[in-house]
């Protein structure tokens, strides 16, 4: 049967409030409006551009023509615009979550604490907490630097915690990533919560705190500068023991173990694997000798360079090909490390986490981390559709029959991308 809107309002005002109500960390990263809005397919490709840099430099006034005005006379460093910086994003996921109900049933036959408790707020837990995996793993991939805590228990694991935390906002704000006033997240482990106590942690998913925190527009507290969410949804990683021997092997084959422009991946030559047959998605590499550099004034962080393995690759004789974020980047207006040229063969590389499984928090800056989703383009002979954005997140609703059979199902659908746009941003904690 037909719906009308006037007989759809009551379950669509259920629909919006619920989806308010369960605000959670993947509804605090920036979500393009416009950045598809030509795509509707899964599949389709973009490219963004990262945020802007600010280079600065530091001229001896004593320099005869150094404080000099662009003009005639030109002065001693030469001004330059910066380079553009894309950044590819594929629209890579759908998110679907079911309801066996009809929008009659919904209507009509039951009442609106019904149809919220047993179909609409199941329906949107599964579609967010689908869209926070995605986040969670695109950020733990695209983390340009990690940082280790104690393993130890009780006290001692929440205080290391803090202090780790402490420190991925500091580096953040040398890498020039954030500023004090930046909005920082914090998605952490559910094991931490309780260490960290319960008056720093609230859960992203549905709880009558989390409502009444949030779509009262009360402030998250926060942890160590952070907005904090507590997550059983982040990325789990088995890694085995370190061989030892892991070096930066020779260029070759088109891959030259650093860049000179900006990318967010790059491809390492290594070798020393020994028995491990596949240097696995997730593993983290930290490059000796080598640290970060702060990019407004070139100066070194002092915090090593850590390299996150993004595929799957197979080792060959103890040597393998890895595609790795963040990329290394020597020269030009995108340096990031304290290199002037590519890595130099044989800089040995610690495996992080070796011989252990690792469930790592991610802390990152708000602006780090950008989505998009189009509009659905609703097919034609639906019982009933509708498309909702919320702050430039889209997704909708429909309702059609199972083929072959007689039952309606009410569905929720949403096409989504990911993309990390300042790896400096984003932070993990192992």
């Amino acid at each position: 049967m037909a719906n009308t809107f006037n007989t759809q309002s009551l379950v669509e005002k259920q629909l919006a409030f619920s989806w308010m109500s369960h605000k959670g960390i993947g509804d605090m990263i920036t979500w393009k409006k416009d950045a598809i809005s030509a795509q509707k397919n899964t599949g389709a490709t973009i490219t963004l551009r990262r945020p802007s840099r600010i280079r600065a430099t530091v001229t001896g006034l004593e320099t005869a023509g150094a404080y000099d005005l662009p003009g005639t006379t030109q002065p001693l460093v030469a001004y330059s615009p910066l380079q553009d910086a894309p950044v590819p994003l594929t629209l890579a996921y759908r998110l679907e979550a079911n309801m066996q109900t009809s929008m009659e049933e919904m209507t009509y036959k039951l009442d609106k604490e019904d149809v919220r408790n047993r179909f609409i707020d199941p329906a949107i837990v599964s579609i967010k907490d689908q869209k926070n995996q995605l986040l969670a793993e695109i950020a733990n991939l695209g983390a340009g630097q990690a940082i280790s805590i104690s393993s130890q228990g009780g006290a001692t694991y929440a205080q290391n915690f803090l202090k780790a935390a402490g420190k991925a906002r500091a580096l953040m704000i040398q890498r020039g990533a954030a500023t004090d006033s930046s909005e920082k997240m914090l998605m952490a482990n559910m094991d931490v919560g309780p260490e960290v106590g319960s008056s720093a942690a609230t859960l992203y998913k549905y709880s009558p705190g989390v409502e009444g925190l949030q779509s009262g527009g009360i402030e998250i507290p926060k942890t160590a500068g952070f907005s904090l969410f507590e997550s059983p949804l982040t990325y789990t990683e088995a890694i085995p023991a370190d061989p030892g021997t892991i070096v930066v092997a020779a260029p070759g084959g088109g891959v030259t173990n650093g860049l000179t422009t900006y990318a967010p991946t790059m491809q390492l030559n290594t070798s020393g694997w020994g028995a491990i047959p596949t240097v696995k998605k997730g593993w983290r590499l930290a490059l000796t000798g080598i640290n970060w550099i702060n990019p407004i004034t070139q100066t070194t962080t002092g915090k090593q360079v850590v390299l996150v393995v993004v595929a799957d690759a197979t080792v060959n004789a103890g040597a393998a090909t890895i595609t790795v974020a963040e990329a290394v980047i020597y020269s030009g207006d995108f340096r990031n490390t304290t290199l002037t040229t590519a890595i130099p063969n044989a800089t040995a590389l610690t495996l992080l986490g070796a011989n252990s499984t690792v469930s790592p928090s991610l802390c990152f800056t708000k602006d780090s981390i950008v989505g998009v989703s189009p509009e659905i383009d609703l097919p034609s002979g639906l019982i009933y559709g509708k498309n909702f954005r919320v702050n430039g997140f889209n997704f909708a609703m429909m309702e059609d029959r199972w083929p072959g059979t007689m039952q309606n199902i009410t569905k929720l659908v949403a096409f989504v991308g990911l993309a990390v746009v300042k790896p400096e941003g984003v932070v993990s904690l192992y």
